[in-house]
This record gives structure tokens, sequence and C-alpha cells, in this order.
């Protein structure tokens, strides 16, 4: 995931009228509607670069490292206070309960 792919998804979560539990409701009524798969998958990327899934803690995925990256160069503990919190968006409130394989 690049860089300012991974900062548009924080982006847009952060910002999302009503915050993430508001983009998670949305996610949530999305799956009962005839695209189905496709925010099924979109929910999986997600997942896959940013939430914790038993093997990598969110914080260490793509996601959250690249968004780091891009807003804060190549310091490392800069970046890594950066990542956390970055990891904790994708999974805080409720969207966290869509991140999880069926």
């Amino acid at each position: 995931m690049s860089d300012r792919l991974s900062l548009g998804v924080i982006y847009c979560l952060t910002h999302y009228e009503g915050g993430v539990e508001a983009a998670a409701k949305e996610f949530r009524a999305a799956l009962e509607v005839k695209h189905t798969a496709v925010v099924t998958e979109v929910l999986g990327l997600l997942a896959c670069h940013f939430a914790d899934d038993g093997r990598t803690e969110g914080y260490a995925k793509t996601g959250p490292v690249a968004v780091a990256k891009f807003e804060l160069g190549e310091d490392p503990i800069l970046r890594q206070r950066e990542v956390a919190t970055l990891s904790g968006v994708v999974e805080g409130d409720r969207l966290d309960e869509l991140l999880q394989p069926p």
C-alpha cells in the first residue's frame, strides 16, 4: 500500500462526518446491499494493512507505517509514536468488528 493511499484511508476515516464509528455503520449497511463482495474485499484490505491479525499487531502493518513515513519522514522514534496512533484509528470504535474475518 502506497504512503499516499494509506494517508488517504486514514484521512477519510478520521474526517468522515460522525467519525470512525459513523464510517463503520456505513460499511455495515453496505454489507447488506448488492455490492457485498466488494465491501467485504475492501474491509479485508483495511484489515490486511492496518489491523491486528494474531501474527502481527496493527502498528507494525504496512498502512500505519506508510502514513507515518509520509507525514514524518524517516525518524524512527517519531514514526513509532504516530504508527501506534494510526493503527488505533482503524481498529478504534466499531470498525474493528468489521475487520474481523467471518
